[in-house]
């Protein structure tokens, strides 16, 4: 009598090699997703950052006007224990025979800082006094008494710029491994790339 041939076993596959590979598969996409969210970030702030110092680049040639300080004092903001002082300047001029006040003595609001820094500013501006105020050219309305750049007008830019450099960073460490002796430059090449593309684009009409 012929004997059946049985047929062939096949071995099942290990569940648990399986079950890792998702599992890491699933944090490789939420990894990248975090990273996202930083340059996203980044791309929006060193956006803003751009437009503001290129307004306050532009607001040297705004129209001068004289203007009258009518408040100048010194705000206190506390926050735990410490404390920061904070220059408080009003002052009201006329465009076109109307009216206007105005409080911002730069582009950029001022931050807090310390107490003789805010008393030197606000004894710059006594009450009373004439000074000239830059307006903008179609919104009387905004006006500063400092035109022009200054410190305070790159925070959003270098703000930005870090965020991305960041983001940029965690993401290359999903990158294969061959590649991270290049990693550093991998980095500096595509936050310039993206720093000059923006650049263009806000500048564009």
């Amino acid at each position: 009598m012929s004997r059946r041939s049985l047929p062939k076993s096949t071995p099942d596959k290990p569940v648990v090699p399986t079950v890792v590979k998702a599992l890491t598969q699933t944090k490789l996409c939420f990894s990248i997703l975090f990273a996202g969210v930083f340059l996203a970030l980044g791309l929006w702030q060193i956006t803003a950052g751009i437009q503001t110092v290129l307004l306050a680049a532009r607001s040297n040639g705004w129209p001068r006007v004289s203007a009258v300080i009518t408040a100048s004092t010194v705000s206190t903001n506390r926050g735990g224990r410490s404390k920061s002082y904070q220059p408080r300047i009003e002052y009201s001029y006329s465009v076109d025979g109307r009216i206007y006040s105005a409080r911002q003595i730069r582009i950029v609001t001022q931050l807090p800082r310390a107490e003789s820094f805010a008393k030197e500013c606000a004894g710059r501006y006594p009450v009373g006094t004439n000074a000239k105020a830059a307006y903008k050219p179609g919104e009387p309305a905004t006006a500063v008494l400092e035109p022009g750049l200054s410190k305070g007008a790159f925070v959003g830019l270098v703000g930005g710029a870090g965020i991305i450099i960041f983001g940029a960073f965690l993401l290359s460490q999903f990158v294969s491994t061959r590649f991270r002796k290049r990693r550093f430059f991998i980095i500096c090449f595509c936050s310039l790339v993206i720093f000059f593309i923006l650049f263009a684009i806000v500048l564009s009409p």
